[in-house]
């Protein structure tokens, strides 16, 4: 079979002229920079820039919060007394109506 890769393996290639040389020469140094290029940054440089910005952000806070208030030793507990109002006061305290004694109704006749 007539495969292509074969084919080309096959062919032989002509040697590059000197003059192709001379012309990727001369483009390879015109397109050589003429300042020295500036570094890009190392990962660790703006690690210890964030770390060293948290620091202080840290250490700005803690120093304007007030001093904390020390805790008596005799401190008395404060009892609180929650209560319900309106309806929910009805429904807790007073009890269900199957639970309720039925009222007593007593009838009597006179005769006239």
């Amino acid at each position: 079979m007539n495969d292509p890769e074969q084919l080309l393996r096959a062919a032989r290639l002509a040697p590059p002229s000197s003059a192709l040389d001379r012309r990727l020469q001369e483009a390879f140094a015109n397109a050589a920079p003429a300042q020295p290029a500036r570094r890009p940054a190392k990962p660790w440089w703006w690690i210890g820039a964030l770390a060293a910005t948290g620091i202080a952000a840290t250490v700005a806070l803690v120093a304007t919060r007030p001093p904390h208030l020390p805790i008596p030793a005799a401190t008395a507990p404060t009892l609180c007394n929650i209560e319900p109002q309106g309806s929910m006061r009805l429904l807790l305290l007073e009890p269900l109506a199957g639970q309720r004694t039925p009222p007593c109704f007593a009838v009597s006749v006179t005769t006239p």
